[in-house]
């Protein structure tokens, strides 16, 4: 399974939130958690928006029940605008 997604969440909040995790282990091209890789993508901030604020592109691939288990974590934790 595949999540492509882009939240209004800043990169380095949502490496916080993988780091904390006691399931998942930082690699070189993001995270793995096991049979799932997590990549993180900073979106930046449109210049012609004074109040845009930097969004993360989330990208989540492996196992079916992996992946919404995991993408449930994240979601949960991100929920509210600001999280």
């Amino acid at each position: 399974m595949h999540i492509d997604e882009n939240w209004a969440v800043t990169t380095a909040r949502a490496r916080a939130f993988f780091d904390a995790q006691p399931d998942v282990i930082a690699c070189a091209d993001g995270f793995r958690c096991g049979d799932c890789s997590i990549q993180l993508m900073t979106i930046p901030a449109q210049d012609d928006h004074p109040f845009a604020m930097q969004r993360t592109r989330l990208l989540i691939d492996g196992p079916e029940s992996e992946v919404r288990a995991l993408h449930r974590r994240f979601f949960l934790r991100f929920l509210s605008a600001g999280g």
